[in-house]
């Protein structure tokens, strides 16, 4: 005996006259069908347009030649009317300006030819009534060499001592016979150690001699730069571009020479792109550092 199969039949039309079949009245099932979805909030950061300024040449406001925070603020209009999320500030730290101020001799400062941090404070505050985000230029890697730790760790002063990346020469330590501790070049060619005459010994610089590197393995050092990041958050910027983080750890073995780049047709040996750079570029350790960095800025809200 074949079985029926059971189903369900929904019939549309008015039965009351079978002369007369009409249309029921329509019936809307999908208001009351369609789940509750609540958009889930996306941080600004991962959809904001941001505008980059760099404040030399962007606008002169006190016609000094150079261009300043209060030309940056005079603009904030434009740049909202733009449509503009955020706006990513280049450096105003104090800086001797060997690198156009990537070169930082204090990381809490606004030089001189920018204004003042009360110009800084008074530019957050007209951005933010706007609706715009700030976002610092944060340079992590190095200093100047200039700046006040350098020069007391040239001087062996605790706890500077060990801010920067330090070696003996290979060799002995007059200027016939020092060596540098290994082959790693600087970005800007040649090597990347730089004999100090007052420390008797090297010191290592990703980019100019000027700009010594810091020693991210200090545990002293990464709370200080720790605090330079609390300290622009407390001034109301909403967030950071972090400069050459691929270059913030080096091996820990600094007798270690990184190998040629064979296949890379460069024969300069005082050229960047002579070495595979294994031993100076995304170290593992990195990563360590960036998620301290997130919890740090997740402990304050968007």
């Amino acid at each position: 005996m074949t079985k029926t199969p059971y189903c369900l039949r929904l019939d549309l039309t008015d039965m009351t006259s079978p002369q007369k079949r009409t249309l029921a009245p329509h019936h809307d099932l999908s208001s009351s069908l369609k789940p509750t979805v609540k958009k889930k909030k996306v941080p600004w950061w991962q959809e904001a347009v941001i505008y980059q300024v760099y404040p030399r040449s962007f606008f002169d406001k006190s016609k000094s030649g150079t261009g300043d925070l209060r030309g940056i603020m005079s603009k904030a209009d434009y740049l909202a009317e733009l449509g503009v999320g955020a706006v990513w500030i280049s450096p105003v730290y104090t800086s001797p300006m060997k690198d156009f101020g990537y070169d930082i001799s204090d990381f809490t400062d606004i030089n001189p030819i920018f204004g003042t941090m009360a110009d800084f404070d008074e530019l957050v505050s007209a951005f933010h009534q706007r609706g715009l985000k700030v976002i610092m230029d944060f340079v992590p890697n190095h200093t100047s060499d200039q700046h006040e730790w350098f020069q007391k760790s040239v001087a062996r002063e605790d706890p500077y001592t060990d801010y920067y990346i330090w070696a003996d020469s290979k060799g002995g330590t007059d200027n016939t016979t020092r060596q540098p501790p290994n082959n790693w070049l600087s970005v800007f060619r040649g090597s990347a150690w730089e004999w100090s005459e007052e420390r008797q010994q090297f010191y290592y610089h990703q980019f100019l001699a000027e700009q010594p590197d810091l020693n991210y393995r200090n545990s002293i050092v990464r709370e200080e730069m720790k605090n330079v990041l609390l300290f622009w958050i407390n001034k109301g910027v909403d967030g950071f571009r972090v400069d050459a983080i691929k270059h913030l750890f080096e091996a820990e073995d600094l007798s270690l020479d990184e190998p040629v780049a064979a296949d890379s047709g460069i024969t300069d040996p005082d050229d960047y792109g002579y070495l595979n750079h294994t031993y100076t570029v995304d170290q593992p350790e990195t990563f360590t550092v960036l998620h301290e960095w997130r919890q740090l800025l997740d402990l304050y809200t968007d």
